[in-house]
Parts: C-alpha cells; sequence; structure tokens
C-alpha cells in the first residue's frame, strides 16, 4: 500500500506538471472571479 501510494503520488504530480496545470490554473481563475463577482 505504501509503495502504491507513493506511485500514485508521482503519477499525480507528473499529470499535474504537464497539461492538468493549465486546467488547474483556469479553473481557479474562473472560481476566483466567481468569488470576487459574489462578494
Amino acid at each position: 500500500m505504501r509503495e502504491k501510494l507513493t506511485f500514485k503520488e508521482e503519477f499525480a504530480k507528473k499529470v499535474a506538471g504537464s497539461w492538468k496545470s493549465r486546467k488547474l490554473k483556469w479553473l481557479y481563475r474562473t472560481i476566483f472571479i466567481y468569488y470576487n463577482m459574489y462578494i
């Protein structure tokens, strides 16, 4: 289980470093804009 967890974490880091980072940035940007609109 410990090895699988580290493997999953490493895989997640690789994915986040490639194409998910751009989508995450976009998502955070949209959430931030909507959050500011509500306040």
